[in-house]
């Protein structure tokens, strides 16, 4: 069987967990990879882009643009005679001016955004998002066919994050959070589902960065939380591995207080 060959393109972080598990992930599928990469200021990107890809054009099967590198998907398309993949993840349109709302939806930056992420979509063959819901998103609000949109799970590197018998689990049952504290991340909901579980001994820890981290303070802070804790910041991936198996697998909740229409619940 021919071995497929793939060409990684774009102004991605080669170290980022999605572009990192993709590539690993086609690696061990029997796909070669073909890296065109370049994070270079301002318009030179583009230019070192196209000359890299010059050494490589008739060398690989398909092109995989990175992410996050929506605003060379023109380019690739342009230079490239293979299907182009673009794996969006998100729109920059959400996290940037839905999520940190970082101009209203008038101003020049939200619509510079929104045309990038259009022109992405648009000549983009195939688009990879994380859920069904950001596909109705992405076609209603990109007027993107969902025929060329395809939700794919990222997983994780089994080389970083495996089960380790040796670390000692915690007294309580911990639900964990890992990620951004980012509206998206439904962090809010959380925080209520922590108070509702407040007197049935679940804890919840937070593992995220700094982004919306005052926000998440706020909300701990009115709603009087007792069982959750917040470790923010650059964390080791060794330790981050370690705390999230810290949380016991299979405790039992008891009910809340006062109340005999909830029976005991196993998580």
């Amino acid at each position: 069987m021919k071995k497929i060959k793939i060409c990684y393109f774009g102004i991605y972080d080669p170290e980022f967990s999605r572009n990192k598990i993709y590539m690993e992930g086609l690696r061990e599928n029997g796909a070669e990879i073909l890296e065109c990469n370049d994070r270079s200021p301002g318009l030179l990107k583009f230019w070192r882009l196209y000359k890299k890809h010059i050494g490589i054009k008739d060398d690989y099967d398909v092109m995989i643009v990175g992410y996050p590198s929506q605003i060379v998907v023109p380019l690739a398309k342009l230079i490239s005679s293979k299907k182009v993949v673009l794996d969006a993840l998100c729109s920059l349109y959400e996290g940037e001016i839905i999520s940190r709302r970082s101009g209203d939806i008038w101003s020049f930056r939200a619509i510079k955004t929104w045309l990038i992420d259009f022109l992405a979509y648009f000549f983009a063959d195939l688009v990879l998002v994380e859920t069904n819901a950001q596909i109705d998103f992405f076609a209603k609000t990109f007027f993107v066919s969902k025929n060329k949109i395809i939700r794919v799970f990222t997983g994780a590197l089994d080389t970083v994050f495996f089960p380790d018998p040796s670390v000692k689990k915690r007294a309580n049952f911990t639900a964990v959070f890992r990620g951004q504290f980012l509206p998206e991340a439904g962090v809010e909901t959380i925080l209520e589902s922590a108070k509702i579980l407040e007197s049935s001994g679940v804890q919840f820890l937070f593992i995220g960065k700094d982004f919306g981290q005052k926000k998440l303070a706020e909300k701990i802070a009115n709603l009087n939380l007792k069982n959750v804790s917040i470790i923010s910041g650059f964390l080791p991936q060794d330790e981050i591995r370690s705390l999230m198996l810290s949380c016991q697998p299979r405790p039992i909740c008891q009910s809340p207080k006062n109340s005999k229409n909830h029976p005991t619940q196993s998580f």
